[in-house]
This record gives C-alpha cells, structure tokens and sequence, in this order.
C-alpha cells in the first residue's frame, strides 16, 4: 500500500465518522431555531403518550448566552400556561429536554444552564392587581422581587446569582402597585 492510499484511507474514515456524528447530533437537537420549528416540536412534544395537549407557543426566551432556551406556551385546549426547556446542540438546533404546565397559576421553575441558574415566572394577572412578585427561594437565602408585565400571561426570567445552588422551588408573594402585599392570590387563577 502507498503513502496515497493511507491518506485516502484516513480521509474515507475520517469524513464518514464525521458524517455519523453530525447524523447523531442532528437527530439528537433537530429543531431549528425558529418560532415555526418550535411549535411543531412542542406539539409533536404535547401529543406524544397518552396525554393530549394543544400548546400554542407564545414566546421563545434564550437565557443570557447560554444553550439553554425557554418556549413560553399555553394548552389552547384548558387555557393552562407552561413552559419547555431546550438545550442547544453542537448544530446550532435545540431538543426539548422537559416541560412543566399545569394551571394559571403564577408559578416560579428554575433552570441550570452551562452559564449559569435563572428563576422563571409565569403566570396569569387578567385582573391587573399584582404589580410586583417576589420569589423566596426555598433552602437559601436568597429573594427577588420582579415587576409583573400589564399583559394578560407573562414570563419574567431573572438570572440568579453565582452561588444559589438550589433553585428548583420557591415560595411566591404578591404586591399591589403601592407595593403592599396581596394576603390572596385567588385572582390569579382565571
């Protein structure tokens, strides 16, 4: 065998292990970034095992610079908000790695990141009577207060300082626009 015919060899291998791995990665993060893409996996994503939902995408949110990506939706079938998390691969697409939905609730998820924890808000506020929420994270010491948006459904995403490690629950709290606290969240649910 000649020196070419190691080279070409080398090269053969070389590209077809190139071309499985971008296969693998593609069918690994197959969505694009883009709102069309985005809801046709979150649908495919709602609709698979027994469980139907009906979810309309209503805002994409990329957190910081990080990989990580938030589709803000609501269920058009029982009017409750959710969020998907998804992660962005190495080909520039996203997968979807979990979902949370569930009520109108004003409800607080937090999400690591490879750059970082943020705290995400949701929720409903028809009525307009909570101006501010403030998120109490459970097992530190660590709060933050956020304005709610005069919008009916609203994300608020809040990137938590170096050193939280525990972000996944916090307990809410309410204020009106004279930043006194609302004893009563029932309005929240619509």
């Amino acid at each position: 065998m000649t020196i070419l015919g190691v080279i070409v060899g080398i090269l053969i291998v070389v590209i077809v292990t190139a071309k499985i791995y971008s296969l693998k990665v593609d069918a690994k993060y197959p969505v694009a970034i883009n709102q069309k893409d985005i809801q046709q996996n979150l649908t495919n994503w709602g609709n698979r095992g027994d469980t139907k939902t009906n979810p309309k995408l209503m805002n994409t949110v990329h957190l910081g610079k990080s990989n990580t990506y938030i589709a803000y939706f609501k269920n058009q079938s029982n009017g409750y908000l959710g969020i998907a998390v998804m992660k962005e691969g190495p080909n520039k697409h996203l997968r979807i790695v979990n979902s949370h939905y569930g009520s109108n609730q004003v409800k607080y998820y937090g999400v690591n990141t490879n750059k970082g924890n943020y705290g995400i808000i949701i929720g409903n506020n028809a009525d307009g009577l909570s101006h501010y929420v403030q998120a109490e994270l459970e097992d530190q010491s660590f709060k933050f207060k956020v304005q709610v948006p005069k919008k009916d459904d609203f994300i608020v995403v809040k990137k938590l300082p170096k050193g939280i490690g525990k972000t996944k629950f916090a307990d809410l709290y309410f204020f009106d626009n004279a930043n006194k606290e609302i004893k009563s969240n029932l309005f929240l649910f619509h």
